[in-house]
């Protein structure tokens, strides 16, 4: 028996590519060669599309800081530990801090102590004088105009004006905007340092720097381009920041906090970030200065009384000891005077958290607030369950407070936490 098989032979080349495969991958090639000018003009394509977007596109930046909250290796000692009577679970206590951070109350006052109500852009022009605002930037202090205005008066806000520098002198201003369905624009000429009045604005534009040697340079970059600044509602802006404004932890379980903000200019996040935790910090100061000097005035009044009380107790001894002639007191008189020394000082106890009992009540019955709250225990009042009580009712308070930087009085959140805090002050 004998078998027949046909076999084909497929010789290999040295690089391991056999020759129909090696013939396959050059026709490829020749054929992408013969479109050459297809490929090249997608290349460029995308590039010119690429640089169209990144021309046209606002820049943004991002910064951040960390913040240390508190730190769990250190014992608070004096005052400090008069406020940690207050404290609470110390995760609880980081994600309220996180909420005050983010807070809209405490962004208003940050902005309130910075320039950043008023913000300057630059707007190239085209030839023939045209703005292309699409490619306004933000300049920050960077801007060559400083537009400075009156105390005390209202300005137009969140519109924006335009300058044009014409000389070391004077400028062309221009805004146009619409108020109460009544169109009001205005394009006048006029000298730096001459203030501009009317019924919606007041205010005065100066050069940065008025000697500058590019103002003598009609090529210069200042008349190449406009200039623009905006007055900011400080609520809307408060509002913007807060909402912007990212707190995390800076790693799992930490007391540090990382604080992130994008804006329109380097400066101006890094300017505010800054000034946001300090503000923050000297929040939490002056709420612990608060609690300190509550706490140190009641202390104060209630040494007042007994020293009163001890003075009227010495005289009325010497008085005793001059009526009766007694110079040597028996050890039956010391007795009876060491009883009733005992029984002063319970008495004087007794007395004084009688008059804490007092004011913790017209405490809860009139205020409205329950920051600056003086703690039981520091009273030398050991109940437990008052202790407890007025440590929930301040954090029941300080989450309240939380609640209502960001969230309506009526909201359902608010609402719970109110009828909380009533049930703890019944």
């Amino acid at each position: 028996m004998s078998y027949n098989s046909n076999m084909t032979e497929r010789k290999e080349a040295p690089n391991g590519f056999s020759k129909s495969d090696q013939q396959d991958f050059s026709r490829l090639i020749r054929r992408f060669m013969g479109k050459w000018y297809i490929f090249v003009s997608g290349v460029l394509l995308a590039l010119a599309i690429a640089a169209i977007i990144n021309k046209f596109t606002h820049p943004t930046y991002k910064g951040s800081t960390t913040l240390l909250v508190r730190s769990g290796q250190n014992n608070p000692i004096g005052a400090e530990a008069l406020v940690m009577d207050l404290s609470f679970n110390p995760n609880e206590n980081i994600r309220n801090e996180i909420g005050i951070l983010k807070s809209h109350t405490l962004a208003k006052r940050t902005l309130e102590s910075l320039d950043l109500n008023l913000s300057y852009q630059s707007i190239p022009l085209l030839p023939g004088k045209f703005r292309m605002n699409s490619l306004s930037r933000e300049i920050y202090h960077n801007s060559p105009i400083i537009v400075i205005p009156r105390q005390n008066k209202p300005q137009l806000p969140e519109v924006p004006f335009y300058v044009r520098i014409l000389s070391g002198t004077d400028y062309l201003l221009h805004f146009k905007t619409v108020i109460e369905e009544k169109v009001i624009s205005q394009t006048d000429t006029f000298r730096f340092g001459q203030p501009i009045r009317s019924e919606y604005f007041d205010f005065t534009i100066h050069l940065r720097n008025k000697y500058d040697q590019e103002l003598e340079d009609p090529r210069s970059s200042f008349f190449s381009q406009d200039y623009s600044f905006v007055f900011h509602d400080i609520e809307i802006l408060a509002s913007h920041y807060s909402k912007a404004l990212k707190v995390d932890f800076y790693f799992d379980d930490a007391s540090i906090l990382e604080l992130g903000l994008q804006g329109p200019h380097p400066g101006m996040v890094t300017t505010f970030l800054n000034r946001h935790a300090q503000t923050f910090l000297e929040s939490g100061l002056e709420e612990k200065n608060s609690i300190a000097s509550a706490t140190i005035e009641f202390i104060d009044r209630q040494i007042s009384g007994i020293s009163d009380s001890l003075q009227e107790a010495e005289s009325d001894f010497q008085r005793f000891r001059a009526q009766n002639r007694v110079i040597n007191i028996s050890s039956e008189g010391n007795y009876i005077m060491e009883k009733l020394e005992a029984l002063v000082t319970k008495k004087s106890n007794l007395q004084r958290m009688s008059k804490y009992y007092d004011y913790l009540f017209d405490y809860i019955q009139n205020q409205n607030q329950f920051n600056d709250v003086i703690v039981p225990s520091t009273m030398g009042i050991a109940d437990q369950s008052l202790n407890n009580l007025v440590t929930r009712l301040s954090e029941a308070y300080s989450a309240r407070g939380q609640l209502l930087a960001t969230a309506r009085e009526n909201s359902p959140q608010v609402q719970q936490v109110t009828r909380q805090i009533e049930s703890i002050r019944q």
